[in-house]
């Protein structure tokens, strides 16, 4: 009777086991930080990653390559809802991928114009650059999302180093600026003579 209980509990907790890690884990708001900020979107369709790099570079402004982006999908995604937050999900970027900017590429969304679509939502990073955090509620996404199930990957992006003004420019102020004290000086000679 004791192998029986025994096979019959060894069963239970196996069953118990898997239930629990089909639920999706949760991470603490203090890890992740704030909700990232959605900036736009563009068709998902063609989908490449040259077509993610020209949907990044419009909608963020930025300009980068296929070199300064790293995808997470597949097995590798590991999105966690975040505690407190219903509807925001959160995954760890790519190392070296963790720039000011980040994609979150849609699986088919429904209703898209003529069915089915696929989307590449561009986000600023808010406060920590290791994670991607989402409000999968948003209400600006112009396709719902049903779920965290319907995301295809997120693209980490290397950070952007800004563009420096070239030294015509500085120039240039420096001229503006020496224009502005001489008329002031010859006002005042006008004044006093």
């Amino acid at each position: 009777m004791s192998n029986k209980f025994k096979i019959l509990f060894s069963i239970l907790v196996g069953v118990f086991s898997l239930s629990g890690a089909a639920k999706a884990a949760t991470i603490s708001p203090v890890v992740v930080g704030g909700l990232d900020i959605y900036i736009g979107w563009c068709n998902g369709v063609p989908s490449g990653d040259a077509d993610e790099v020209l949907c990044i570079n419009a909608e963020a402004g930025i300009s980068i390559t296929t070199s300064d982006i790293d995808k997470v999908e597949g097995g590798d995604l590991d999105i966690h809802d975040v505690d407190g937050m219903p509807g925001v999900v959160a995954q760890l970027l790519p190392v070296g991928f963790r720039g000011d900017y980040f994609l979150l590429k849609t699986g088919n969304l429904t209703p898209g114009p003529g069915g089915s679509t696929q989307v590449f939502y561009i986000f600023m990073n808010n406060e920590s650059d290791d994670y991607a955090v989402v409000d999968l509620n948003n209400v600006s996404f112009p396709y719902p999302f049903a779920n965290s199930g319907q995301i295809s990957h997120f693209t980490g992006i290397a950070s952007v180093a800004p563009v420096p003004l070239p030294a015509a420019a500085w120039m240039f102020m420096g001229a503006i600026g020496g224009m502005l004290g001489f008329r002031k000086i010859s006002l005042r000679r006008r004044k006093l003579g």
